[in-house]
Formats: C-alpha cells, sequence, structure tokens
C-alpha cells in the first residue's frame, strides 16, 4: 500500500504544473475573439452573463482620461481634428486590450469549460 501512495505522490511531485486559464489553446482563443467582440461595440456572452459593450467603452472613456492627462502632444485631439484614429498612437490600444480583458478575465474558466462542452461530441 505504501508503495502505491509512494508513486502516486510522485506522480503528482513530477506533473506539470497546470496552466493558467489565459495561457491555454481554448482560453487565448476565447480571450482574443472577446476582446475584439468587445472592441467593435458587441456584448460578449457567457452562459447567463453577459458584458456589455456599453460597460467596456464607459470604463475605458473613464482610464483614457488618465492617459490623455499625461499626454502632452495630444495624439487623440490630433486624431479627432484629422477625423482618423490612427493617429492617435497606440496607447490607446493598449488600454481598450487591457480594459476589455479585466472584464473578461473573471469569465474566462466559465467560457472555457462551455466552449470544452460545445466541442466534445455528444451524440
Amino acid at each position: 500500500m505504501s508503495a502505491a501512495l509512494d508513486l502516486l505522490q510522485w506522480r503528482h511531485d513530477m506533473a506539470e504544473p497546470e496552466l493558467p486559464p489565459q495561457e491555454t489553446k481554448i482560453g487565448k482563443q476565447w480571450l482574443e475573439e472577446s476582446i475584439h467582440t468587445l472592441i467593435l461595440g458587441l456584448n460578449v456572452e457567457v452562459g447567463p452573463v453577459t458584458i456589455l459593450a456599453r460597460d467596456f467603452i464607459s470604463e475605458f472613456a473613464q482610464r483614457s482620461i488618465e492617459l490623455q492627462a499625461q499626454d502632452t502632444e495630444f495624439h487623440l485631439e490630433w486624431a479627432f481634428a484629422r477625423g482618423n484614429a490612427v493617429f492617435a498612437g497606440t496607447e490607446y490600444q493598449k488600454l481598450a486590450r487591457e480594459v476589455a480583458e479585466r472584464m473578461l478575465m473573471p469569465h474566462i474558466n466559465e467560457a472555457i469549460l462551455r466552449r470544452k462542452w460545445l466541442e466534445e461530441d455528444h451524440d
């Protein structure tokens, strides 16, 4: 009996650490798709929970105020004046991804479970 327990303990000790959900293939894919969805202005549904695009853009707007306060070159204002957000700089795109990811992360485990279930053969 002790040998069996020792073997189980050894297997446990030698096992690779489990990847965080956002580093798994399914987790990465869901997170990227969902970030893109929010940035496009669409809601993301995870079972009974809906992450609203409106909440995303509201949070982004609040956080971008901080970014604008640090922008002594007025990149965003110049972009608005020119009618082209391409000139705003990458800081705003990075911020959008950061805000979206922070809103989505509490739901990643549920999303992974649901996606795995859909990918399984349910005959």
